[in-house]
């Protein structure tokens, strides 16, 4: 039973060639205790080989310092909040109460016809400029209007490369979930370069979420309501199904909604950007759970087409920890056509 146990290394790099157990007779050793005692066995090893080889090849590593680590909120958390789309006739003061973060995409800061609307809201909560995974340098965005502007609070990170760009107007810098942080030496790494904070990745299971939250230098957001985005693409989707590129009448930007429909009948909303010249794709199911065991500082809510009446009471449920029961919010705003 000890070898068996003990030989079970599943996915790991590793295998065992012979065991031999040295064990005195009438002693009982649970499983659990076994299972452990492999984990932390090959855990070890495995550092042991990675420090060697940095050791070998004269890296200088600085291993992080444990004592920087952070003890996450478990009372009170801040309630952050995406809005993906804007609606211009939505006064969206009049229902953001308890919402400690707003996080507004990139292009409402550089469209015209948005800017009082922004600047309202900038005036009256802290909002976040939410950068997208691509910008492309023919846009020529000048975030130096942006920061002269508006009245932001920082910026939502989503490419490394972002970093260096922003940083220099000493804003906070949040770094989103799609810098795919699975580990204590990167989160340091990030920490270095100038990051604040930090989202963590929806694809974690359970025990790699507590792993991560327990061993973080910087204070932790998690994602606990909304549609996830699947994919990110450098071109329009409608333009490439319409034949619209060379004169395109910007049919994204109409109140319809768009969708990839799957074999089994799922619908992905699509959400083109003719300014930024970029395609979303969102999952068809909402994500939501039970979030009150993980001690994070921040909660973010991520809004699609939710109604106003739905993100209020989104708002109050994650506040309470209300349970989601399916995707029972995902009222859609009234003058919007599927």
């Amino acid at each position: 039973m000890v070898i068996s146990q003990i030989s079970k290394t599943g996915n790991t790099s590793f295998e065992f060639e012979n065991i031999k157990v040295n064990l005195d007779n009438n002693l009982f050793v649970s499983i659990k205790t076994l299972n452990e005692l492999r984990r932390a066995s090959l855990e070890n090893l495995e550092n042991f080989i990675i420090q060697k080889e940095i050791t070998s090849k004269n890296l200088k590593y600085k291993e992080p310092n444990l004592s920087e680590k952070i003890i996450q909120s478990d009372s009170y958390k801040n309630i952050a909040l995406l809005l993906n789309i804007i609606h211009e006739e939505i006064n969206y003061s009049d229902f953001l109460d308890g919402v400690d973060n707003l996080y507004i995409p990139l292009k409402y800061f550089v469209i015209t016809k948005y800017k009082i609307q922004v600047q309202n809201l900038c005036n009256n909560l802290n909002v976040y400029v939410y950068n997208p995974n691509i910008i492309r340098d023919t846009l020529n965005i000048n975030f130096d209007n942006i920061v002269r502007d508006f009245n932001i609070k920082g910026f939502v990170i989503s490419s490394i490369s972002q970093i260096d760009l922003l940083k220099k107007y000493n804003l906070d810098l949040i770094g989103n979930y799609n810098l795919n942080i699975y580990n204590k030496y990167s989160m340091k790494v990030l920490k270095d370069l100038g990051i604040n904070s930090l989202s963590i990745t929806p694809e974690f299971n359970d025990l790699d979420t507590f792993k991560l939250i327990e061993n973080s230098c910087l204070p932790l957001e998690l994602l606990v309501y909304g549609n996830i985005p699947l994919m990110t693409m450098n071109y329009c989707l409608l333009g490439k199904s319409n034949k619209c590129y060379k004169e395109c009448n910007k049919l994204c930007l109409s109140n319809k909604k768009f969708y990839i429909k799957d074999r089994l009948d799922f619908e992905f909303r699509i959400l083109p950007d003719n300014f930024l010249n970029l395609t979303q794709i969102f999952n068809s199911k909402i994500t939501s759970f039970d979030y009150s065991n993980y001690n994070v500082s921040s909660l973010r809510i991520s809004i699609l087409d939710e109604a106003p009446e739905a993100i209020e009471q989104i708002i109050s449920n994650v506040k309470n920890n209300i349970p989601f029961k399916g995707n029972e919010y995902c009222g859609h705003f009234n003058k919007i056509e599927q």
